[in-house]
């Protein structure tokens, strides 16, 4: 039976040929069907093959296809918050991971880049990483 098929949030990217961090988001807010099971996510097949068919149905992948590609965060956000980029760079030499030194700024009331309210690993990661391309909410990849 191929319902019965329980395919991993990677698994689901890779077919969609969507970022990992994309089908999470879809996953928590309940726009891709799929169920938690401790830590990790499964998707069954049959929630994947309606949520393709519910896209196609609607037309979306017309206007994701038509969407240029965001300008690697990096360039965007070292110019533009140099204070910022030395921060998170300081705290990552004391041996923080990308989690904690989000949590450190958040403890700091530090304002956070983008449309998120609170930072976090992902936000921190485009900061640490030259030349990534994360998904940060006013950069968000197709």
């Amino acid at each position: 039976m191929a319902d019965d098929k329980q395919l991993t949030p990677e698994q689901v990217a890779e077919r969609l040929q969507l970022s990992p961090f994309t089908i999470l988001d879809y996953l928590r807010t309940k726009r891709l069907r799929g169920v938690k099971l401790d830590r990790h996510w499964r998707v069954r097949e049959a929630d994947l093959q309606a949520f393709i068919e519910a896209h196609l149905a609607n037309g979306t992948e017309a206007v994701e296809a038509e969407r240029p590609s965001p300008p690697p965060i990096t360039h965007v956000l070292e110019q533009d918050y140099p204070e910022l980029f030395r921060r998170i760079r300081t705290l990552d030499a004391e041996g923080l991971t990308p989690r904690r030194i989000a949590n450190r700024l958040n403890k700091e009331h530090v304002p956070p880049v983008g449309l998120n309210e609170r930072w976090d690993a992902t936000d921190v990661f485009a900061f640490l990483v030259p030349n990534a391309v994360c998904d940060l909410p006013a950069y968000k990849q197709p």
